[in-house]
């Protein structure tokens, strides 16, 4: 429990500055789409590390959550070479922060 704890902070360290820098540098849209690709990375975290299966309702459900926020990013999907470098480090540690959080809670 210890570990897990230790490594929430350690993820948070890092997934602050790289979210706040990836905000910085990209368009709202962009953010928000990156943002969204967070969920999807908790669920293949969560079932490379611990073997959990998201039912066929909830996998239907977020395929139409991230097809409708996609849609309506559409247009402003604004970036910078850097602020895509932060995000696309951001989004997984920022899964990892969510799956480790869960693990202390429990």
């Amino acid at each position: 429990r210890d570990l897990n704890f230790m490594a929430i902070a350690v993820v948070i360290g890092i997934v602050t500055p790289l979210n706040n820098t990836s905000l910085k540098l990209n368009s709202i849209g962009f953010y928000q789409i990156m943002k969204l690709l967070v969920t999807p990375c908790v669920v293949l975290i969560e079932y490379v590390l611990d073997r959990k299966v998201l039912s066929k309702q909830r996998t239907v459900l977020l395929v139409a959550v991230c097809v409708s926020v996609m849609i309506s990013s559409k247009g402003a999907l604004g970036h910078s070479y850097y602020g895509t470098i932060c995000a696309l480090i951001w989004v997984p540690f920022a899964a990892l922060y969510k799956v480790q959080w869960g693990r202390v809670k429990a």
